[in-house]
């Protein structure tokens, strides 16, 4: 798959403080760098030490070999982790 890196979607993004956020991340150049499961494991690994770290509620999530959803709850936002625009 062919992308043009010059290319950016332009989404407005909010972090509100309460709100649940739905995230949602590529790996490069769409890669299918998660479709073993030792690559899903580390990242899974790696989303509970961040979810405890930072207090939050994973309530939704699907890993897929090129991309990840996250459907995550904060107390108090992304805390800083979150784009503004």
């Amino acid at each position: 798959m062919t992308s043009n890196p010059k290319h950016r979607k332009k989404v407005k993004h909010y972090n509100i403080p309460r709100d649940a956020h739905f995230l949602t991340f590529s790996c490069y150049r769409r890669y299918q760098l998660l479709s073993k499961d030792r690559s899903r494991l580390w990242f899974i690994d790696a989303l509970k030490k961040a979810r405890t770290k930072h207090g939050s509620h994973l309530w939704a999530w699907v890993i897929m070999p090129e991309h990840i959803h996250l459907l995550i709850w904060t107390p108090d936002g992304l805390g800083g982790t979150g784009r503004k625009e």
